[in-house]
């Protein structure tokens, strides 16, 4: 089965995602679903829930996000696409009852207590749960072989960082990474929505990742005019090259860049959002052997992306494009 360009498993995938409602009666069923779980000792209302769930992920951004060095670091944010999934069973039902496990225990009234250590063992206790019931997976990388010694210590560095898993046979992988390629298409739009939600007499919405952004910063948009594309749920279909295996095709193939934006986001960057490329690109480059992995993200066919360092003032600017609070510089 072709991997999921998110890492969110779900039986209807990006049909189940919607945008949460002003009286967060979307989630009446989740809260319904958790009053019968014995170790929710206490009963929360579906806005208490989504008070939480918002609390989640402002607090997971100012300890795991781009402002920030380690230990957050080290620990990778939960995919963004989760939080708008409200099934019965789901990932975010299973997510909101670690939550308020966790709160009970330290005997917390919000998440807004808790410290940032608390935080980061909070999101690694999510991950490990969801992982479990099988509703989470983190990618499985394949690098380019030609890669020098030291460049590929870093890639599979910043790949085990992500909890993300690198494999040495591209038969395995759930992405292959490339240092060059001309993007597909659909790699190359503006803008895109990852999901539709379209109710019966009401409003056509779409959830909107602007091209070159982590999926962190989509937002609901009032789409009746169909406006953005839909995104494809699998890899695109190509026929494999002498280069490829005919199992890579189900796998997404991603320019480098894929891997530089995660290290510099701390979240999987989507594939189709300006990194897909061909099945058919070859595996073997002649990219010079002593680029360092920043110079790499340079190798392509279309004008690069300026990439910005680490430092306190860049950091503040990519925080703010993600909606993330600015760290102070020191």
């Amino acid at each position: 089965m072709a991997p999921p360009s998110h890492t969110v498993h779900s039986d209807a995938s990006a049909a189940n995602l919607r945008p949460p409602s002003a009286d967060a009666s979307h989630l009446v069923p989740i809260a319904a679903a958790l009053r019968g779980q014995p170790t929710a000792e206490a009963s929360y209302s579906a806005q208490q829930l989504q008070q939480i769930l918002d609390t989640l992920r402002k607090r997971m951004n100012e300890t795991m996000g781009l402002q920030v060095g380690q230990p957050g670091r080290s620990f990778i944010k939960l995919p963004a696409r989760l939080f708008y999934d409200a099934s019965v069973n789901g990932a975010l039902q299973l997510t909101l009852l670690t939550c308020c496990e966790h709160m009970q225990k330290k005997q917390m009234a919000s998440l807004d207590a808790a410290t940032a250590a608390d935080i980061m063992q909070l999101v690694l206790d999510i991950e490990k749960k969801l992982i479990s019931r099988g509703l989470l997976s983190w990618p499985r990388v394949f690098l380019p072989p030609t890669l020098a010694p030291d460049q590929l210590k870093r890639m599979q560095d910043t790949v085990r960082a992500a909890h993300g898993i690198v494999v040495g046979d591209v038969a395995d992988a759930s992405h292959v990474v490339h240092l060059e390629g001309k993007l597909l298409p659909s790699s190359e739009a503006a803008a895109r929505a990852i999901a539709v939600y379209d109710p019966p007499g009401g409003s056509r919405c779409a959830l909107v990742l602007q091209r070159g952004k982590p999926e962190s910063s989509a937002v609901w948009r009032v789409d009746a005019e169909g406006t953005y594309a839909l995104e494809r749920p699998t890899p695109s279909s190509s026929s494999p090259s002498s280069s490829t295996s005919s199992s890579s095709t189900s796998a997404w193939h991603v320019r480098s860049r894929w891997l530089i934006d995660l290290a510099m986001w701390n979240e999987w960057p989507n594939p189709q959002n300006g990194y897909e490329v061909s099945a058919d690109t070859p595996l073997k480059t002649e990219v010079p052997l002593l680029l360092t992995a920043r110079e790499i993200a340079t190798v392509s066919d279309e004008p690069a992306r300026k990439v910005r360092q680490r430092t306190a003032g860049d950091g503040e600017e990519i925080a703010a494009e993600n909606g993330a609070p600015s760290a102070a510089p020191p």
